[in-house]
């Protein structure tokens, strides 16, 4: 590996009062390079984060006297990468992965992670990723979207007969849900909610 590459991460470096402060919440500081060390592991570099709602929930404490999230810990959430160096047979270089992991600049990983899934295999060209970009595995082919699909068809059991009232059909998932209502079930109609 290129011995000028440095890593940085996310930490966790205050409690915010209020959503103007949000955006201090998170510190970028140096951290070490991960080194390979056992045959399965593989070193990726970040190349999207999901930044979603549920993630101010960990700058909170916990009600119930626990740290879901530590002051000088670093985040974690759904991410995109690509792997820049493997000793896994399975993951080679060039490997696009995704994740639930911290953010760091480049990670050391070796496939347990929590929704880990190869995206596309090193040797796949011409993907519907090339043409729609890598941030959709975590954007609106990611979470949000199986959120709203399963929520519409297998939750909701929407029929073509259905009027459907989404909250928050501004947000990620309601943006998606609204949509597989009316064009994927045929909902009669779809009533979206958004901003109070």
């Amino acid at each position: 590996m290129n011995s000028e590459l440095k890593n940085e991460e996310f930490v966790l470096s205050t409690r915010p009062s209020d959503q103007n402060e949000i955006k201090s919440a998170w510190k970028l500081q140096p951290c070490p390079m991960p080194t390979i060390t056992n045959d399965n592991e593989f070193i990726l570099k970040t190349l999207f984060v999901s930044v979603d709602p549920y993630l101010s929930s960990g700058l909170k404490k916990s009600a119930l006297g626990g740290d879901t999230n530590p002051i000088g810990s670093v985040q974690i959430s759904g991410l995109v990468g690509r792997v820049i160096e493997s000793k896994n047979s399975k993951i080679p270089v060039d490997t696009i992965v995704t994740g639930i992991m911290e953010w760091k600049r480049y990670i050391l990983a070796n496939g347990t992670e929590p929704l880990f899934r190869i995206v596309q295999k090193s040797t796949e060209k011409n993907t519907i990723y090339d043409k729609i970009g890598f941030s959709t595995v975590i954007g609106v082919l990611g979470m949000p979207s199986q959120t709203a699909y399963y929520g519409i068809l297998s939750v909701a059991n929407t029929q073509p007969s259905d009027v459907l009232v989404i909250s928050g059909a501004a947000g990620a998932v309601g943006t998606i849900a609204g949509q597989i209502a009316k064009k994927i079930k045929g909902a009669q109609k779809v009533i979206g909610i958004a901003g109070g």
